[in-house]
């Protein structure tokens, strides 16, 4: 007697870390030797271009925050 259905399971793609890591397996993208090295190359540029990118929108965050707020009697006044 069988209980439930049975899986097929297929591997889709392998990245290295979560969302964040390098791919190391896609079934539906194939690269090709000199488009890994570009990859690669590109990839210090990218993750500093993020992380810079990162920095200045936490930056814009507090700016806003800080920011003070008129009181309510001045608000909206003709």
């Amino acid at each position: 007697m069988e209980i439930g259905p049975r899986l097929k399971l297929e591997l889709l793609k392998v990245e290295d870390g979560i969302d964040e890591g390098v791919v190391l397996y896609n079934k539906n993208v194939q690269k090709t030797g000199p488009e890994l090295v570009a990859l690669k190359k590109e990839a210090p540029k990218k993750k500093k271009l993020k992380k810079r990118m990162e920095q200045e929108n936490e930056r814009r965050v507090f700016v806003v925050s800080k920011k003070q707020r008129r009181p309510k009697n001045l608000r909206n006044r003709s």
